[in-house]
């Protein structure tokens, strides 16, 4: 029919074609022909190719199915296994109008409405706060790992040693086991010895190797490891070499140790040789298995590692009118290795007289070792068995030698008084032990009076510094005994009863209980009768309350000059005599300072009062 149409229309003009187009209701053929005859001839205008372009349209919306039957049909289709074509038709039909699409034609993950609308509205800003976030730890990361390498680089210039093992013996198990005891010896120096910088490695170098799934995969990787274990060779690093060797038993000498340091390239070295008879160790052991007797060396051996100048960390040069401030840094005031080393000693050994020995042995070598004075004069204030006060000077020691209480007691207090003045004491822990010490000592002597000066001028600097870290916990520790003393300074300056009430009212420590009992046997000696009575049961339950607590108050008790009133009492023989009493100290003196932790006082004061 078309071309029925179109013949004779053509031969009518240009513009007839398409109107016999139209009029055939073939309105997208027409448009195409009134665009084509736009500019060429006067009846082909605008307006028709618009009115023909939107009959055009109507006629394909006619045509075209609705968007529910487009549906329907996409529903039989999806049941007949079509999902694809299914698919199709329901995206026409959403296109065409907007329709609510069936549950059963919607896809298993597609999302609902409304989280759609959430994540287009909180979506970005979300996004953008992740990827700042992201950016922010990559920076961080990226800061993280420069401050490493430059930690890693300045840690190169700081001493380091590295511990290579002990030879010289035909026992191949005595090298590991002595140099587990020096390592952990130096892990235990701390950061107030002379080779505080000094950082302690194992017995291999640490080196740089990839993983090996990374070797693995990619073989070229090795090249990579070979190339900065080359570099970490080639760059300066202040190593330090420690290696040592033993000596069998000499006939004067004991055994004996050899420390040698060298730099890493061994252009430098120090050495010491250690004996057994420089540290009073030669008798002992003789008597000892050899891993046992060379393992005792240890402690001087790692005594002078921590002071070989090698390993020091070097120290701006200072005039010579300000060296003996630079002598100050040597631990406890000990300027000498050696005399260190045998203070440390004297915490090793099990009784009192070793100890009294070594200590003495420590102020020979170094007048100025306060710890070794400290120690002593813990020692000297410790009444022998069998002596009467200080006063009667008449009492002899068991063991035969001559030696009056009050001349100990003496002699403490020129060790308790030389620390008092060292500069190497002040502000330090010692400094406040010692003034313990002294006031108690007072007490000893029935010195009330001086007592109570020493307790407030301790109180006072306790209060100065009471929020410094390093004195918090001994600060706590000497609260409840110092004021318990000051009681007992007050009964014996005045005469006068004390009240001792408010001490009851809250908890005391095992130190308390003691120093309390201590308190209430020197107030029962002021009393007569009943009254003396009841301050004797009060010191008895006091002191018994404090051997409870599982320390040895029972062996204080017994030379303790405080229970010289109530000695004889027989609620007090009976409590000293049940609890367990060691005839002779055979453990380091509460006081003492050890090398535990490095050369601070580790041990928290002892009661005495």
């Amino acid at each position: 029919m078309l071309l029925a149409v179109t013949g004779p229309a053509r031969a009518a003009g240009p513009c007839a074609h398409a109107k016999a187009l139209s009029k055939a209701h073939y309105y997208a053929e027409a448009e195409h022909e009134y665009k084509a005859l736009l500019g060429l001839a006067s009846c082909a205008k605008p307006a028709l190719v618009i009115r023909a372009r939107k009959q055009a349209e109507k006629q394909a919306a006619k045509a075209r199915p609705q968007p529910e039957e487009q549906l329907l049909q996409a529903r039989r289709l999806q049941v007949a296994g079509f999902d694809e074509e299914a698919r199709k038709l329901v995206k026409e039909a959403v296109q065409q109008a907007p329709v609510a699409v069936p549950s059963q034609l919607r896809e298993p993950d597609q999302q609902l409405g409304w989280w759609r609308e959430l994540l287009g509205s909180a979506g970005p800003p979300a996004r953008t706060a992740l990827e700042i976030v992201i950016v922010g730890a990559g920076v961080v990361l990226l800061l993280l790992l420069i401050v490493t390498g430059l930690n890693a680089l300045r840690l190169r210039f700081v001493p380091s040693a590295r511990l290579a093992g002990f030879s010289g013996s035909a026992d191949a198990t005595l090298a590991p086991v002595l140099s587990a005891a020096l390592s952990a010896m130096l892990s235990r120096m701390s950061d107030e010895s002379p080779g505080r910088a000094l950082m302690w490695q194992s017995g291999t170098e640490p080196k740089f190797e990839l993983p090996a799934s990374i070797t693995e995969a990619i073989p070229q990787a090795g090249l990579l490891t070979g190339l900065v274990q080359m570099i970490d060779k080639l760059l300066y690093r202040k190593l330090f070499i420690v290696s040592g060797t033993v000596h069998p038993p000499h006939p004067n000498r004991g055994a004996g140790v050899t420390l040698l340091v060298t730099n890493r390239n061994g252009s430098r070295s120090e050495q010491v040789t250690v004996w057994e008879e420089d540290f009073v160790l030669k008798e002992a052991g003789a008597k000892a298995e050899a891993a046992v007797r060379y393992e005792r060396l240890i402690l001087p051996v790692a005594v002078w590692l921590a002071y070989c100048p090698m390993l020091a960390p070097k120290r701006r040069r200072l005039p010579a009118q300000l060296l003996p401030q630079r002598r100050l840094q040597s631990p406890l005031g000990a300027h000498d290795w050696r005399s260190y080393a045998l203070f440390a000693l004297g915490e090793l050994v099990p009784t009192a007289e070793q100890q009294r020995h070594l200590y003495e042995l420590a102020l020979d070598r170094d007048s100025a070792n306060i710890g070794a004075r400290l120690n002593l004069a813990a020692l000297l204030m410790q009444r022998p068995a069998g002596q009467v006060s200080p006063t009667g000077e008449r009492a002899e020691i068991a063991s035969g030698r001559s030696e009056g209480w009050k001349e100990r007691l003496d002699e403490a207090g020129v060790h308790l008084g030389a620390i008092d003045e060292s500069p190497a004491a002040a502000g330090q822990p010692i400094w406040y032990r010692a003034r313990y010490m002294e006031a108690v000592r007072c007490l000893y002597l029935d010195e009330g009076v001086a007592a109570l000066q020493i307790v407030s001028q301790l109180s006072s600097e306790m209060q100065d510094n009471r929020r410094s870290p390093r004195l918090n916990g001994l600060i706590e520790a000497l609260e409840q005994p110092l004021e318990v003393v000051e009681r007992s300074a007050q009964l014996l300056a005045t005469g006068l009863p004390v009240s001792v009430a408010d001490l009851r009212s809250g908890w005391l420590t095992e130190d308390g209980e003691y120093n309390l009992a201590c308190l209430w046997a020197r107030y029962a000696g002021t009393l007569e009768n009943e009254e003396r009575a009841k301050a004797t049961v009060q010191a008895v339950i006091a002191l018994r309350r404090a051997i409870a607590r599982g320390h040895d108050s029972a062996t204080e008790a017994l030379t303790d000059p405080a229970f010289d009133p109530i000695r004889e009492d027989p609620a007090f023989k009976a409590i000293v005599t049940v609890a367990p009493v060691a005839a002779e100290p055979d453990k380091p003196t509460r006081y003492a300072v050890t090398l535990d932790a490095g050369p601070t006082l580790s041990k928290l004061v002892g009661r005495r009062s």
